[in-house]
């Protein structure tokens, strides 16, 4: 035999051995988990916990749920078998349920983290196996699937390292402004896009592991829904929430709060017990719901999958009231109430969440006034919402939504002024002062989102958060809206300091086309030459704005995000602006502008290839008010001569 070849035959097999690799390349051995070996030694050495490689087919148990008020109640679970490897590093517990009518409501909706006992034949002792988490939709017989309870330890946050010395957390940390370009310019192109845009979707709130069913998806074993309490909202709001929030597991369910009597009877977060997950309190109630699994210590366990499994979170945490169970073909799912917040939820991963009991998080204030001129009435609505990097921006903006739908729907034809302040703190307070119309609350709604999500999805310092958001509305019952259709100068030649005359021609609904008289002074040194007047609205001013100074809303910091954020909302949508380029400039090293540099110089600088170097050039703007809310464009050119040889005609 050749001696290569020979040499390959022996070295390949114990490379593979080596590497945990058989002949057919899977792996003979899991890589290592530190939290997950950390709680199967946990578990290994606790008489309360039953490790599921010890189980097998046909070994019964319990486990316990609230089906009604608070009372916990058992229904018995039979072990069926262990999918080893379902996802990485995870393993799931298949089990049949019944009693308490779980043979015709099958699994339900709310159930999620329900605890499975199981007795341990060496010691006969029922001891917790895990958490009741998955289904498949449409079965006919109440099977689902456990999240074992080491896997839910592991990702409690029991057995996380301490934390290291600031030394090394320094030196391992990355610097400020580190995130990549890409993503930095993908980023800043949403936040200070000149459109108002639908930040609820930018981006949307990941999935809580492996995708949903839907009624025409191939069946598979998927996380239970997580019901949604919608309590003081309208159908409409109900909607809204269903299409962000059920893709990814969270099904709104309409709701109100518990009675007097329900609230006297009292909770308290226990295996088996309700534990709900407030996202919005005050003048509305909205609230995912499931049940605990486990308490050690002062620490909490439920779910048995995540809510949004985005790791490290600070949601509100309490104790809750089962009003009934509703059967269904789909879905069966409870209705529950939250009675009091008792702690805080402060991991989310996929194998489930963990809180602490004690202190509960800080929510952020939210008001909305709401005046209806037609009628010379006013609503006052105020909100908390929970402190969260995605959903913040997501609740504020479908509040602002539901304060305005609350009673009627806005008229068929609406006009809304309206205010936004945003209280950051030391950052400064985020204004903004405009007038919307035909847009429902679209626009009022994506002005107060912004700098949240600007500012919580920060890349260049930690998140913002906002301390107080208020808001105040006018609803008119007509639309004040025109487009510009015509822009013309009263003459074509002007000497430097005349002042330029024209007519803007506007489109107004369903009205006759209107003229107004504009005036445009010019400077008295301004050079020779050809200029251009450009008349345009809010939002093409800003677009502009953003070519011409484009170092004004190049941020690489946090003040200065801020004072770019500002400049997007500045311009009102009831003016017409019109703006004159100039023949002179500068460049802008970062945001300090250097102008009127001599030719010599400032081609130095640019070929000098400095970051963030910018060329911007000087604008001479005037905002003209209007009665509607502008929209559309035109320009009109002249020229300007220090000593005319024609006639000056204007």
């Amino acid at each position: 035999m050749d001696r290569r070849i020979l040499l390959v035959s022996l070295v390949v097999p114990a490379l593979l051995v080596s590497e945990g690799l058989g002949r057919s390349g899977a792996q003979v051995s899991r890589p290592s988990d530190d939290r997950l070996a950390a709680a199967r030694e946990y578990v290994a050495g606790s008489d309360r916990y039953l490790h599921h490689d010890k189980l097998r087919r046909g070994m019964r148990g319990y486990g316990l749920t609230v089906l009604t008020g608070t009372e916990i109640v058992k229904f018995d679970a039979e072990v069926i078998s262990v999918l080893t490897n379902m996802a990485p590093h995870q393993d799931v517990i298949l089990a049949r349920l019944s009693g308490q009518g779980l043979e015709q409501t099958r699994i339900i909706s709310g159930m999620s983290g329900s605890p499975v006992y199981v007795r341990d034949p060496v010691d006969g002792k029922d001891k917790l196996i895990g958490a009741v988490a998955f289904s498949w939709s449409f079965q006919k017989q109440p099977l689902c699937g456990i999240q074992p309870i080491t896997q839910m330890l592991a990702g409690s946050g029991l057995f996380d390292p301490a934390p290291e010395s600031d030394d090394s957390a320094a030196a391992s940390s990355a610097p400020p402004g580190a995130a990549p370009a890409a993503a930095t310019a993908q980023y800043l192109a949403a936040a200070l896009n000149p459109r108002k845009i639908d930040f609820a979707s930018l981006p949307r709130a990941k999935s809580n592991g492996p995708a949903r069913a839907t009624p025409t998806a191939a069946p598979q074993l998927v996380p239970l829904s997580t019901p949604l309490m919608v309590s003081g909202s309208t159908a409409k709001t109900l909607s809204l929430l269903g299409d962000y929030f059920r893709p990814v597991g969270l099904v709104p369910v309409a709701s109100g709060r518990a009675s007097q009597a329900a609230i006297t009877e009292g909770a308290k977060l226990e295996p088996g017990a309700v534990v709900s997950v407030p996202l919005v309190t005050g003048d509305v109630d909205w609230y995912g719901a499931g049940t605990v699994t486990e308490v050690v210590g002062d620490r909490v366990l439920g779910f048995g999958h995540g809510l949004f499994a985005q790791g490290e979170i600070g949601l509100p945490m309490g104790t809750g009231y089962v009003h009934t169970v509703v059967s269904s073909m789909w879905t069966s799912f409870k209705v529950f109430s939250t009675l009091e917040i008792t702690g805080a939820l402060d991991r989310d991963e996929y194998v489930g969440v963990a809180g602490r009991i004690g202190e509960k998080p800080k929510m952020i204030p939210m008001t909305v006034n709401i005046a209806w001129a037609d009628q010379a009435r006013t609503q006052q609505y105020n909100y908390n919402i929970c402190r969260h990097r995605r959903l913040t921006t997501t609740l504020a903006q479908f509040l602002v939504h539901e304060s305005t739908w609350s009673w009627r729907q806005l008229p068929e034809h609406h006009t809304l002024r309206y205010s936004i302040e945003v209280d950051f703190g030391a950052l400064g307070t985020y204004q903004v002062s405009n007038i919307s119309a035909e847009m429902d609350a679209f626009e009022v709604a994506s002005d107060a989102a912004r700098p949240i999500w600007a500012l919580q999805n920060n890349p260049f310092d930690p998140p913002v958060v906002p301390r107080k958001i208020s808001l105040d509305v006018t609803v008119e019952a007509r639309p004040r809206i025109a487009e510009l259709v015509d822009f013309k100068l009263d003459g074509n030649v002007y000497r430097p300091g005349q002042i330029v005359t024209g007519k803007v021609a506007l489109r107004p609904f369903r009205k006759p086309r209107e003229v107004h008289d504009i005036t445009f002074p010019l400077p008295k040194d301004l050079p020779e030459g050809k200029y251009t007047i450009v008349a345009c609205d809010a939002r093409g001013a800003l677009t502009h704005q953003q070519q011409e100074a484009p170092h004004l809303f190049d941020p690489r910091s946090t003040g200065e995000l801020f004072e770019a954020l500002k400049l997007v909302v500045k311009n009102r949508t009831d003016r017409i602006y019109l703006r004159m380029p100039l023949q002179t400039g500068g460049i802008a090293l970062q945001q300090r502008e250097l102008p009127q540099l001599p030719d010599s110089k400032a081609r130095m600088i640019r070929e000098a290839d400095i970051p963030r170097t910018h060329k911007f050039t000087d604008v001479l703007v005037q905002p003209v008010p209007a009665e509607y809310v502008i929209s559309g464009s035109a320009r009109a050119s002249f020229t300007v001569k220090l000593r005319p040889t024609e006639t000056l005609l204007h």
